[in-house]
């Protein structure tokens, strides 16, 4: 809020992401590159002002020489954005491919990814068992592709 005030462009992209927390799933809100901001500003006239800003530890870069993040990499990840402003991952699994779930209580099964499920963040697996192959429903970020 500070930098903004300051007349710089600042973007500090965040995601919803679905976790298991105590025993069910929770959204919680939190920053795509925890620790760091981007901002747009001058470095001989508004560094003095980005490095006393309330909250900023220090500028990345050595010295005066900032390192710059391509324009095409901000504006990629505003596109990503959705109406209110969270950052949308995609998946890029696709159905029939193999997956490991990651988190929750079934962290560590494998089986096979079926489709996305519309309208929301969740997917559909067919979990491999002893016998059978099981339909299971999940968050998205609770699966991973498994690497042959």
């Amino acid at each position: 809020m500070n930098l903004r005030h300051g007349g710089m462009a600042v973007f500090s992209p965040r995601l919803k992401r679905s976790r298991y927390i105590r025993g069910k799933i929770t959204v919680v809100t939190e920053p795509l590159f925890p620790g760091y901001i981007f901002a747009f500003f001058d470095p001989k006239s508004q560094f003095q002002l980005v490095k006393f800003a309330r909250g900023v530890n220090s500028v990345v870069g050595s010295g005066l020489n900032f390192w710059s993040v391509d324009e095409q990499i901000i504006d990629h990840l505003k596109a990503r954005q959705d109406r209110n402003g969270f950052v949308m991952l995609g998946m890029k699994i696709k159905p029939g491919e193999r997956v490991e779930i990651v988190d929750g209580p079934f962290a560590g099964f494998k089986g096979v990814f079926k489709q996305n499920i519309k309208a929301s963040e969740r997917v559909l697996i067919l979990l491999d068992t002893i016998d059978v192959q099981a339909r299971l429903e999940l968050t998205s970020d609770s699966i991973k592709r498994v690497v042959a």
